[in-house]
């Protein structure tokens, strides 16, 4: 009811998202969140307050905290991963607001062909290959971003094919390279390379092009 009631206030819609995530923490209170009209609620706050970094990144992280469960189809609505798209492209400098969205984009699109459709549609995966160029010393995006390709493109060759255009192999391999010692990158990397290169002789070349094999 807040979040409705004070559209036109960055302060109280930050807020409200934020204690929002916080609530999300199993999947009885995502599907009352949902219920209640959650959703719109937050995409609301994305449009008119798509300027403020703040909003962003916290409805990203609410939209991320809902999709863990099975909401991917009430979630896959394309004006929420159009939003979602937007907030990264418009805050690339936000490091905390990159990890949520390529997290929202990977729980979203988990084994689930018309959100990953929808997704390469709305220009997700230039988005997430920009965000690891963008913060490339940062170990959560790179982590989250190698997972966000990796749910993209599994068992769907378009948006395997979209994510080798995109460069995506590249930001995967400098991913790996330069974050050596972190398992969670690692794990995310060989996963990404591996759904990559299955039944794709395209992906195959592509890996070992880029170093992948080093």
């Amino acid at each position: 009811n807040a979040l409705a009631a004070h559209t036109n206030s960055a302060e109280v819609q930050e807020a409200g998202c934020l204690a929002l995530w916080n609530l999300a923490k199993d999947e009885r209170v995502c599907t009352q969140i949902l219920q209640a009209n959650g959703s719109k609620s937050i995409v609301t706050a994305m449009i008119v307050h798509e300027g403020n970094s703040g909003v962003q990144e916290a409805a990203c992280g609410i939209l991320a905290a809902l999709a863990r469960w099975e909401n991917q189809a009430t979630l896959g609505q394309a004006l929420i991963i159009e939003r979602a798209v937007h907030a990264m492209r418009t805050h690339f400098c936000n490091q905390a607001l990159q990890v949520e969205a390529c997290a929202f984009l990977s729980n979203l699109t988990r084994r689930h062909k018309n959100n990953q459709y929808a997704a390469v549609k709305a220009g997700a995966v230039a988005a997430i290959v920009t965000a690891m160029q963008s913060h490339a010393a940062s170990e959560a995006v790179q982590r989250h971003g190698c997972d966000a390709l990796h749910k993209l493109a599994e068992e769907n060759k378009d948006s395997q094919i979209a994510v080798l255009q995109a460069g995506g192999v590249d930001d995967i391999v400098a991913a790996l390279k330069n974050h050596r010692s972190c398992e969670a990158v690692q794990t995310a990397g060989c996963w990404s390379f591996y759904v990559l290169s299955r039944r794709s002789a395209e992906g195959q070349a592509c890996i070992v092009r880029a170093g992948g094999v080093d």
